[in-house]
């Protein structure tokens, strides 16, 4: 559990200029206003669900007072309930009272993340507790799970699901808005370079190289995984320029999940013996890469661009595909010297043509 007060000069921004990002603010800024309904954040974990409830919060009209965060994974089914209502002192001299969830919440905001992990025979008790309204704070609840299908599989009160969802908010997966990984990694390496800045400096430069790779993750863990990818790069270039050799080994392999074999020089070969892991992985040989891979799926699509986008870069637009295209010719002139391996690959892929 952790409690905190809104600092009035605190901003609690969604970052992103995609449509996704604008939609998602344009909906925290709206109900930001309402500061008595109480309001379900759904989304994958890493989303940022706590970002969007902080964001709701900092803008609210409870913006000075506590924000009380509960992870209801982390409580012991036994003490659920009176870390929640918390325990009033006894007779014994022994005994301690001390304030309850709830109390500490009031005036404020009451945030319950995971909230799918509260155990069914307490959800009767948390709803009667909020039909009480003993304190006076806003409920807001985060999850990963389908509340809805718990609901039908007798996992989650029904009762609760409709109290605690008056509004509900859907935060986007990152693979969603990808065109916004770059401004993302941006911010994550300046906080982490401040935050690092007396130990020893860091870079908190990305070659293109890098970036593209970035963004062809799928990114499970969304934007918290990132965060996570970020950081580890930036101490892996060691003060250099990130380049594709820093990233997690995982999202340089992303590129060889796209190949299932039936290539006569599988991805995976092709990677491994440009020692990626060693970071002499140069911008020729990324281009080339990326490119083999997108004819390669291009072909077991049979030839359908919708269906070839859908793969490589889920929630983009077609455009996106000529845009790689131009990308890859930039970063590699060599593309469009018929006389050159990598030139006559270019020009047999007629799409980029």
């Amino acid at each position: 559990m952790n409690t905190d007060s809104m600092n009035k000069n605190k901003q609690w921004k969604i970052l992103g200029n995609s449509k996704p990002m604008a939609q998602l603010t344009k909906q925290i800024v709206s109900v930001a206003q309402y500061g008595n309904t109480n309001i379900l954040i759904q989304g994958e974990r890493g989303s940022g669900k706590e970002l969007a409830a902080r964001s709701i919060a900092s803008r609210g009209q409870r913006a000075k007072e506590a924000f009380v965060i509960v992870n209801c994974a982390a409580i012991a089914p036994e003490l659920f309930e009176a870390q929640m209502l918390g325990v009033q002192q006894g007779d014994d001299a022994d005994d301690k009272s001390f304030p309850g969830f709830i109390e500490l919440a009031n005036h404020g905001v009451l945030f319950l993340d995971e909230v799918n992990e509260i155990p069914l025979a307490l959800q009767a008790r948390l709803l009667q507790v909020l039909k009480q309204k003993t304190c006076d704070f806003q409920l807001i609840c985060a999850t990963n799970a389908n509340l809805g299908a718990m609901v039908d599989e007798g996992r989650f009160c029904h009762e609760l699901h409709e109290q605690i969802r008056t509004i509900e908010i859907n935060m986007p997966p990152l693979r969603l808005y990808v065109e916004d990984i770059p401004l993302l990694m941006t911010r994550f390496a300046d906080l982490i370079g401040e935050q690092e800045a007396a130990s020893a400096p860091l870079s908190c430069v990305f070659t293109p190289e890098a970036i593209n790779c970035m963004q062809l993750y799928d990114w499970p863990g969304n934007v918290s995984e990132l965060r996570q990818a970020v950081e580890y790069a930036l101490f892996r270039a060691n003060g250099k320029p990130v380049n594709v050799g820093d990233l997690r080994p995982e999202i340089v392999a992303s590129l060889m999940d796209l190949n299932n074999g039936n290539n006569t020089r599988p991805i995976q070969a092709e990677l491994a013996s440009l020692s990626v892991n060693q970071g002499e992985f140069t911008s020729s040989d990324l281009s080339v890469t990326l490119l083999s891979i997108a004819k390669m799926v291009f072909e077991k699509r049979r030839n359908n661009r919708a269906a070839t986008m859908c793969h490589l870069f889920p929630g983009m637009k077609a455009s996106y595909f000529g845009r790689l295209a131009w990308d890859l010719v930039k970063m590699n002139p060599g593309l469009l010297d018929p006389w050159l391996p990598e030139g006559q690959l270019f020009n047999d892929f007629k799409p980029f043509k």
